[in-house]
């Protein structure tokens, strides 16, 4: 979830990527919140509510590496789960012998066997999505092309995309968001979750600005509301919106992970998960937070398909959607051959 493009740092002769050590605390985090919200009832509706904060000693500390270790397995199991429901496979239990830990009253172990076939391509269409994104991250933010349309919020109210962006990764973002889309992000006015896809990047983009101005406040960074909806409204977006965004990303019974929902209830206020956010990759974030809500963007299939139908026509080669019905539901698939000479409709014939 962060930056496309990033450093290995050599530590004790180990090569070490920071990007997915922070990554790997942030995702344990928010299991480990998630589980103890379970077992204490900490939950406002959906919402995760914390209780008041205390100062933490020693001893404190070092029970606190066990629960972070249940919480790791308690995401592993979560991610498990979602992999067999997505891709097919099998859960298998055994009483086999292990070495059970000391106070623990019975050891489970739990095989996920997810199909790997469908995960395979899943894998190969993330690792596609992922190459071309790094390359639109050079265009745009390393080689500093849009460095002179961005307008910091301390200078002034900033209109949205694509008159001006509020930083870097922001116009990054606009521009990784439409090629995945096939539909220009500044001009989609269809709401999702509340927001339009151009209001939730500069929401998050204002977030990041946010959190990397106060870095000396450690991981935990403070949101007031009444302040955080006018910073907001300076950057354009309407407070029902941004109270919408507010609610969208409040960490919660539902959420993924921090990385979409860095905002935490605790002591009467609401606080930021600052390290979810500094180097954060806005545009998978931006998606993951839609798909995570329930929301569909479904002009994309159809988008891509006349971006595939495009390609070949522009090559000279005649390409032509068909549909057909397989088990009540209909399918369009795009063929370069004579429909008529396809395997379904000479077995038809």
């Amino acid at each position: 979830m962060f930056d496309p493009l990033t450093i290995a740092l050599e530590v004790d002769g180990r090569s070490i990527n920071p990007d997915e050590y922070t990554s790997g605390i942030v995702e344990i985090l928010g299991s480990t919140i998630k589980m103890l919200a379970h077992e204490h009832a900490w939950f406002d509706g959906d919402e995760i509510v914390l209780p008041t904060c205390t100062q933490s000693g020693p001893d404190q500390v070092a029970a606190a590496s066990d629960i972070f270790l249940l919480g790791a397995a308690w995401g592993l199991w979560e991610r498990g789960e979602g992999a067999l429901r997505t891709f097919g496979g099998h859960l298998v239990s055994s009483n086999e012998s292990v070495n059970t830990p000391e106070g623990a009253k019975e050891m489970i172990v739990f095989r996920l066997s997810p199909d790997v076939r469908p995960h395979l391509r899943f894998l190969v269409a993330s690792e596609r999505m992922r190459r071309m994104h790094e390359r639109f991250y050079v265009d745009v933010v390393v080689s500093g092309a849009v460095a002179h349309r961005v307008k910091r919020l301390a200078d002034g109210p900033v209109p949205l995309p694509p008159t001006a962006f509020v930083s870097e990764m922001e116009a990054y973002a606009v521009l990784a968001i439409t090629e995945t889309l096939f539909v220009p992000v500044t001009a989609d006015p269809a709401p999702y979750l509340g927001l339009t896809l151009v209001e939730w990047v500069r929401c998050f983009a204002v977030l990041q600005e946010f959190t990397k101005e106060r870095r000396d406040d450690g991981p935990l960074v403070a949101w007031k509301h009444a302040e955080g909806l006018a910073l907001l409204a300076s950057a354009g977006i309407l407070e029902v919106s941004a109270r919408r965004f507010v609610e969208n990303i409040t960490f919660g019974k539902g959420s993924t992970d921090l990385f979409d929902a860095p905002m935490i209830r605790a002591d009467g206020q609401w606080w930021i998960f600052a390290p979810a956010l500094w180097n954060a990759h806005i545009p998978r974030i931006v998606l993951s937070a839609i798909s995570s809500g329930g929301a569909q963007v479904k002009y994309k299939g159809p988008a891509f398909e006349r971006w595939v139908v495009k390609q070949f026509s522009d090559a000279g080669i005649t390409c032509k959607p068909m549909k057909f019905n397989r088990d009540g539901d209909e399918y369009l698939r795009m063929s370069t051959r004579d429909p008529s000479t396809t395997p379904d409709n000479l077995a038809a014939a």
